[in-house]
């Protein structure tokens, strides 16, 4: 803005006086009216915080951001020029104070909070006392300015490539040039002998950066960003060393870029999950420099006890899970531990080495190939095929490949013709119709769980062959129980937990086989069930919650709960829907008889909570099992119903249920001959109870009842199920647990003690 030379004059009186007075003297120069024409002027750093948002969102005009650093250069340039300092070195407090609400902020009150922090901010950075600024500090705050004008014009391009089409290559390629950026700008810095910014000091210029800006961070953010420095640079983590301003900022770069690229992932455009999944493995390889440096500032380890400190900083905010439970900083430093030490493999008996990281790293690319060669595979495959048809396309796919990545196939195809069609496309439940063939989100799914379940046995069951043993599993749950317990997927109360978990595995798949080994495919296919019901369960709650107001009492997990009436009414109100993965089952329950229902709806209630059946509040871990038990009533209905009219008569319950079940009926009543164990297992079936397992007074009807059964034997025995009974067998078993002792959750799909596996069932029976 041009002003007359009457208005220049008149300005140039005004100010000069105020200057004098206020904080230091005009220079006897003619053209020092240019300088008080500017006072007339809006304040260059006026409305900031807008400016840098519109930036980052990649708003901002190339030409109105240079401007904006010209004008703000142009004004402590000719301040620097034409006014000379109160102090014999330089500018005071009072000086700057008067610069930046004259000329730089002038829609905002410059408080001497702002001053002070400032200059000890200037201390840190570019040297000198912390109560007066040299011009040859103002000469270094210039350079730098241009350095940053430079670069972010540099930025800005990718900042407008990214908003206006989000793509993997827009904000990768913006990641990298966040790094150049910050490494530009800790290139034009020497701040070895620079006195330390405390963090009291960062925290308050922060608190008044949020005041003129509209900015905050938080004093939790900035303690975490304490300790993150101390990690990745050394030091305090209660100052910034001036010797470490430049790699601090090198680290702002090369470890920002890359988080923030992950965070904004949601914003990518017409992803397909592979290709989701190909720009996280991306992203972890940029952190992955970043880390390696680190790495080799600390001698190839990051001590634990680093981590622990950095865990204890983490808001509070960021560690709420969405069932309201918060994770607890001491139960994620052992899992920090258990996690590192041994599904990654760090050789270093004390904290995360590169080995780790290459653990990592190897897990994600394989399993990221994976996808791309199923995408590839699928471009020339109609959405669902059979097996067959995998594998005819596959190997036409594997003749153009090298020898590695063709074996990489053939584990796919071996995938494809053993496992099942579970997954429907776009879709994180299983589907029970079996026959519905593999779509590519199956084979997708199917190939991380059996990769993530193969690296599991290898590391719990080494040199077993991928064969896993009770004892594993238990080594397995014990390192993880605290925080599947903290997050309220275990009870906290439940004993022998692996043990159920194992049976779970080994009787309730589509692969189980009763043995004494839980090998990959039944993990394969457990951890399918673990997922689906866990992903099950939340579109549930969700969806329950939304129907049924809270209670406002949480349950003894400190989960919220709704009335009991209330989900009755709508679980089995909205079955069509809720069960929408069960289309068998939903087709069976719509044939049913109301008193029929009213019988399945009370055992799957005793079946699937805690205490029974109950009139205390629902809550999440209460419908977790709602969604867990179907899965494994499917799965045997499957399995077993070889004519296909969804009840299992006599000789599909001897035949093709029993060789299964057989080992732990045998373990559980201490019996081996053969047709007691039918026997057992067939009354239990036809009479919905447990044979009696000792001899008493008052069970003495019953033992001479299931002796008349076991001397009938299998020619004589008329015994069926259908889904009926299978869940009011569940019930009968769990309705005689002792309360508490229910083992139900979303993640683990505990069931409760299903069926033969029920405790009273321990001690030998007296038959």
């Amino acid at each position: 803005m041009r002003f007359n030379q009457i208005n220049r004059l008149t300005i140039a009186a005004v100010l000069g006086v105020s200057l004098i007075v206020g904080c230091g003297k005009l220079e006897e120069k003619d053209n020092v009216v240019d300088l008080m024409s500017l006072a007339g002027n809006e304040g260059c750093l006026n409305n900031l915080g807008q400016k840098f948002r519109d930036y980052i969102d990649g708003q901002a005009d190339s030409s109105q951001w240079e401007e904006m650093f010209h004008c703000a250069t142009d004004r402590v340039s000719m301040f620097k020029k034409y006014v000379r300092g109160e102090h014999a070195n330089g500018y005071t407090q009072k000086d700057v104070r008067a610069l930046i609400s004259r000329f730089l902020v002038t829609d905002k009150e410059i408080t001497d909070t702002l001053i002070n922090v400032l200059f000890e901010f200037k201390s840190s950075l570019f040297g000198g006392a912390s109560d007066v600024i040299t011009k040859d500090e103002i000469e270094k705050i210039l350079n730098l300015t241009e350095v940053l004008k430079v670069e972010t014009l540099k930025l800005n391009p990718y900042l407008h490539a990214k908003r206006k089409s989000a793509t993997q290559e827009s904000f990768l390629e913006l990641s990298d040039a966040m790094a150049v950026l910050f490494e530009k700008v800790a290139s034009s810095l020497n701040t070895s002998s620079n006195q330390p910014l405390k963090i009291e000091t960062f925290k308050a210029l922060m608190k008044e950066v949020e005041r003129l800006y509209e900015w905050k961070p938080g004093d939790e953010f900035i303690e975490l960003a304490g300790r993150a420095k101390v990690i990745i640079v050394g030091g305090s983590d209660q100052a910034i060393e001036g010797q470490y301003w430049p790699d601090m900022i090198r680290a702002l770069g090369s470890y920002g870029g890359p988080l923030y690229a992950y965070v904004e992932r949601t914003k990518l455009s017409n992803e397909t999950p592979n290709e989701d999944g190909e720009y996280q493995l991306a992203v972890f390889k940029k952190l992955r420099k970043a880390v390696d440096k680190t790495l080799a500032r600390r001698e190839g380890v990051i001590r634990y006890e680093l981590i622990d400190q950095l865990i204890e900083k983490i808001p509070s905010r960021y560690l709420k899970m969405d069932n309201g439970m918060v994770l607890k900083p001491e139960v994620l430093k052992k899992t920090a531990r258990t996690t590192i030490q041994k599904m990654l493999q760090s050789k270093s008996a004390v904290g995360l080495d590169a080995n780790a990281l290459n653990v990592a790293q190897s897990l994600l690319e394989f399993g990221t190939r994976a996808e791309t060669h199923i995408e590839q595979i699928y471009k020339h495959l109609r959405p669902y095929v059979s097996p067959q048809e995998f594998d005819d396309e596959a190997r036409i796919y594997s003749s153009s490949l090298s020898a590695a990545e063709a074996q990489e196939v053939m584990r796919l195809r071996k995938i494809a013709q053993e496992y099942m069609g579970l997954f429907p496309e776009g879709s994180n439940e299983i589907r029970f119709v079996p026959s519905m063939g593999h779509s590519k989100n199956n084979l997708v799914r199917l190939s991380w769980l059996n990769h993530v379940s193969s690296h599991v046995l290898d590391v719990y069951a080494p040199g077993s062959g991928q064969k896993g043993k009770i004892e594993d599993l238990t080594r397995l749950i014990e390192d993880y129980r605290p925080i599947l317990e903290n997050i309220a997927i275990f009870n906290p109360y439940t004993q022998n937990i692996a043990v159920k978990r194992f049976r779970d595995a080994n009787l309730f798949t589509f692969a189980s086989n009763g043995d004494e080994f839980m090998d990959l495919k039944e993990s394969t296919y457990y951890f399918a069930d673990l997922f689906s019901s866990s992903a099950m369960t939340s579109r549930w709650v969700k969806k329950l919650f939304e129907l049924c107001p809270k209670t406002g009492k949480l349950d003894e997990l400190g989960l919220e709960t709704m009335s009991a009436q209330c989900f009755r009414e709508q679980f089995f109100g909205n079955y069509k829907t809720l069960w929408d993965g069960f289309p068998a089952f939903v087709s069976s329950y719509d044939r049913m008889s109301d008193s029929q229902r009213k019988d399945l709806q009370r055992s799957m209630e005793i079946s699937a909570r805690r205490l029974g059946y109950s009139d205390l509040p629902v809550s999440e871990f209460d419908i977790s099992s709602f969604a867990g038990i179907p899965h494994y009533v499917e799965a045997l209905v499957y399995r077993f119903d070889g004519n296909d009219d969804e009840i299992l008569n006599k000789n599909e319950i001897l035949d093709k249920a029993f060789p299964v079940f057989k080992k732990s009926l045998a373990d559980i009543s201490g019996k081996k001959d053969t047709k007691m164990l039918q026997a057992i297992l067939t009354y239990l079936i036809r009479f919905g109870k447990t044979p009696p397992s000792k001899i008493e007074f008052n069970s003495i009807l019953d033992t001479a009842h299931f002796l008349a059964w076991y001397v009938l034997g299998r020619d004589i025995w008329q015994v069926s199920a259908d889904r009926g009974a299978l869940y009011k067998i569940i019930a009968v078993l769990s309705e005689s647990t002792s309360p508490g002792a229910n083992t139900s959750s979303a993640a683990s799909i505990a069931t409760a003690d299903l069926m033969w596996a029920h405790p009273e069932m321990n001690a030998t029976p007296a038959y």
